[in-house]
């Protein structure tokens, strides 16, 4: 009966309950949901909720959310925060039900990660998640007739040229840089895309590079510290972005620099699993983490506070630096769990006391 059910989608949602939580919660969504419908009068020319959510598998996914748990939990290293989605599965379409069995992500890309990164996120089979969004758009006719209208503009074809090649994860990395090339600029972003088809990216992107050439802007061989890459060029002459095809991995930095440290031929001497508050914050995650970011906060206080002006950085190791400092790192990752009907997400600050 319904309230065997609901007493089954709130063991569900807690059953994985931490010990030591300090607030836990449990939420029947569909039946939240129709208590604010109810209390809410529908206002002229306000969208329901059903239009809202709109259609496609999100809509679907949404639809299907029985219930959500949460709790928070106090730990000798810091703070941890979980969500516990329960979705029914039955009914939902291969595409949807795509989106829930997304596969963990390849530690093997913590190689080319600096030791320094402030920020790092990762998110697996990057090729796969983007053709199912290109595949969302091909499916609304104006926005494909628009989508198509730019690749014949372009003479690309995003399959072929981009997807097609990516056939590993996607990690997105901030890290300080000394820039050279781009006077000023503290930090430098760099895309690793890992690939078993490194001859395809270096056809692909040659191609692409014709396309930016049509705009003024060259691509050329160069090279940084004994690192061979193939730099950006804009209408000024400045060097802006550059990238580089390994065996496994294609990289993009902006600026140059940026690639340096995580070149896909030769990574840092030191990387991300060198830096203790990574460790710290990845061993309160769950095992199989299929998106990860990480934000080395102390790293990110050290960078603002070496930015400042001499008499302003005084102030702020003075006055913000001792509520800053505490928080050392943070780590937000989801859960890869095929198959199951409940999906986890887990926040956790590592806090150390002053």
């Amino acid at each position: 009966d319904l309230h065997l059910s609901i007493r089954r989608q709130r063991q569900m949602c807690i059953r994985d309950r931490p010990g030591q939580a300090v607030v836990l919660g449990y939420v029947d969504y569909p039946a939240f949901l129709k208590v604010a419908q109810e209390a809410l009068p529908r206002q002229p020319g306000v969208p329901s909720l059903q239009e809202l959510v709109g259609t496609g598998p999100s809509a679907e996914l949404v639809r299907a959310t029985e219930a959500f748990g949460f709790s928070g939990e106090l730990l000798p290293e810091g703070m941890r925060m979980q969500v516990v989605m329960l979705i029914r599965r039955e009914g939902l379409s291969p595409e949807a039900r795509a989106f829930l069995d997304v596969p963990p992500i390849t530690e093997s890309m913590f190689t080319w990660i600096p030791e320094d990164a402030l920020v790092l996120f990762q998110s697996p089979q990057i090729g796969k998640q983007l053709q199912r969004s290109l595949d969302a758009i091909r499916a609304m006719p104006d926005a494909a007739r628009q989508l198509e209208d730019m690749e014949k503009a372009l003479g690309i074809d995003i399959e072929r040229d981009l997807l097609s090649w990516m056939t590993g994860d996607l990690a997105i990395i901030v890290q300080p840089v000394l820039a050279t090339t781009v006077p000023g600029m503290p930090v430098g972003v760099s895309a690793l895309i890992g690939t078993d088809r490194p001859d395809d990216a270096r056809v692909s992107l040659e191609r692409l590079e014709s396309v930016l050439r049509m705009g003024g802007v060259l691509v050329e061989a160069g090279e940084l510290q004994g690192r061979p890459m193939r730099m950006v060029i804009d209408p000024n002459g400045m060097r802006v972005a550059a990238y580089a095809v390994g065996p496994e991995v294609v990289g993009i930095g902006v600026p140059p620099e940026a690639l340096v440290k995580s070149h896909p031929e030769r990574g840092p001497e030191r990387t991300i699993r060198d830096n203790p508050r990574f460790q710290e914050v990845l061993r309160r995650l769950p095992e199989r983490r299929n998106t990860l970011l990480f934000i080395d906060a102390q790293g990110l206080w050290n960078l603002v506070e070496g930015q400042l002006p001499p008499d302003e950085r005084e102030t702020f190791r003075r006055n913000a630096r001792p509520f800053l400092d505490p928080v050392r790192g943070i780590g937000i990752a989801s859960e890869a769990l095929p198959g199951s009907a409940v999906q986890r997400g887990v926040v956790f600050l590592q806090i150390t006391p002053p």
